[in-house]
């Protein structure tokens, strides 16, 4: 509910027809966010006073929280593309000092948005739109010290971006065979492919 907004505006930008440097535009999409940015709020406000605070020592350090973060980023990205088997690790890593492992970790924070960025621009606007939703959905999770490094519920909204662009991909790969009954039955053998991977 908190993202709401967000996506909204990238929706806002991905579907709009005028130059993206129009201020009436921009002025029109920020104040038509604003009941989504009140309830949003709102929300947030009630989930602070419920919420545990975090007490994890990462989250006193600046850099080490973002290389915590842009390393919970990849774990979650796996965790949606079904490349990493069972639950995530809730207990935070130990993080290597070296150059690589922390170029690759704070690489992790910019992945999604520079996803989202170049797909607009070349007009894929589903994937822009899947990227944005799975990046403005995690955000609380990475601006946020939360109890755990990572959990499972983290990643219900987000996944709905992923299957957006899954989905997507698929149509995209069946609209590219002759109209009629090929068409459907590529996308129905394309959708086997997730269904039987997931399954198992």
């Amino acid at each position: 509910l908190v993202t709401a907004p967000l996506f909204f505006l990238l929706v806002d930008a991905l579907a709009s027809k005028r130059p993206r440097w129009d201020r009436k535009f921009w002025t029109e999409a920020l104040v038509n966010k604003i009941p989504y940015a009140v309830a949003g709020l709102v929300a947030l406000r009630l989930n602070m006073g419920a919420q545990v605070t975090a007490q994890a020592a990462y989250a006193h350090h600046p850099f080490q929280y973002l290389m915590v973060k842009g390393h919970a980023v990849w774990n979650y990205l796996a965790l949606l593309a079904g490349l990493r088997a069972g639950s995530p690790d809730y207990d935070t890593p130990t993080l290597a000092a070296s150059i690589a492992p922390i170029v690759l970790n704070l690489a992790g924070l910019l992945i999604l948005p520079a996803v989202v960025w170049l797909a607009g621009r070349r007009g894929y606007r589903s994937l822009a739109l899947g990227a944005g939703w799975i990046f403005a959905t995690l955000l609380p999770v990475l601006v946020f010290p939360l109890v755990t490094y990572m959990a499972e519920r983290y990643l219900y909204a987000p996944s709905l971006g992923f299957c957006w662009i899954l989905a997507s991909g698929m149509v995209a790969a069946g609209g590219r065979v002759p109209a009629g009954a090929p068409r459907v039955a590529t996308v129905a053998a394309l959708a086997l492919i997730p269904l039987v991977v997931f399954t198992y």
